[in-house]
């Protein structure tokens, strides 16, 4: 009945309407895994740690220079785990003729950098030398990009007599405690006139008569329910309506 006696002061009120797949082979255009758990890489791998191939010409040059760029070609494509089962395809090792014939034709290599034969990625991966690419020697391959070491930057030399110039030792700034701006104050707005109040809520009554008939806007409104909570009006029902013209809409 509150209601409807809101809704009955304006003065204008009229009826109205109412209102997921097998892995595949690598590939260069393949997209990048995204949403697949990230597994251990080589730093956690439990493969052999010692290798026929330790010597510094040969971890250290063009054919490791190779690999490290077929790594980090290979951990934006795929995720460890899927890396793997997309180039062994199924088998529990990957055999040298399966590498040299599908799996490292795969990969073409950026422009610095020289693609050295699918023989001797393939000895540089398997570590162990028995003729077989095992899982962990992969995932061992795999991480390559994210082991590489960085270079040292190089100190600076004075420009005539080639001697490394002195590095200046480091100064620090003292720090200041910096005070924050006072927050201006937000003047606070008179409650309204009683006659502002009357104002709006014959506004929003007469918006409402245009829109529903009694019946359908109560329905509307209330959901069914035999009342309208206080917060229910305050934070979905009172803000629909935007008022128009001078009126000056009320909280």
């Amino acid at each position: 009945s509150e209601f409807f006696t809101g809704y009955s002061l304006g003065s204008s009120s009229s009826s109205a309407a109412t209102s997921i797949g097998a892995p595949v082979a690598l590939s260069n255009s393949s997209p990048a895994a995204s949403s697949t758990t990230a597994l251990p890489t080589a730093a956690s791998s439990s493969g052999p740690s010692s290798s026929p191939h330790d010597g510094a010409s040969y971890r250290d040059g063009e054919v490791a220079s190779s690999l490290r760029a077929w790594s980090a070609w290979l951990q934006s494509e795929y995720a460890a785990q899927m890396a793997w089962m997309s180039t062994a395809e199924g088998a529990s090792d990957i055999t040298r003729g399966h590498w040299i014939g599908s799996a490292w034709p795969q990969w073409t290599p950026p422009a610095d950098v020289a693609k050295v034969s699918g023989e001797t990625s393939f000895d540089f991966l398997d570590t162990n030398s028995d003729n077989e690419i095992t899982q962990d020697e992969f995932l061992q391959g795999y991480g390559l990009a994210s082991t590489a070491p960085s270079p040292s930057p190089l100190p600076a030399r004075n420009a005539s007599s080639g001697v490394p110039a002195p590095v200046a030792a480091p100064t620090t700034q003292p720090v200041f405690p910096t005070t924050a701006a006072p927050t201006p104050a937000v003047p606070t707005q008179p409650p309204p006139s009683p006659a502002e109040v009357q104002a709006s809520v014959e506004a929003w009554s007469s918006w409402l008569a245009a829109q529903y008939t009694e019946e359908v806007a109560w329905q509307t409104y209330s959901g069914l329910d035999p009342s309208i909570s206080e917060s229910s009006w305050e934070t979905s029902l009172w803000p629909n309506w935007t008022s128009t013209g001078d009126i000056q809409k009320v909280g």
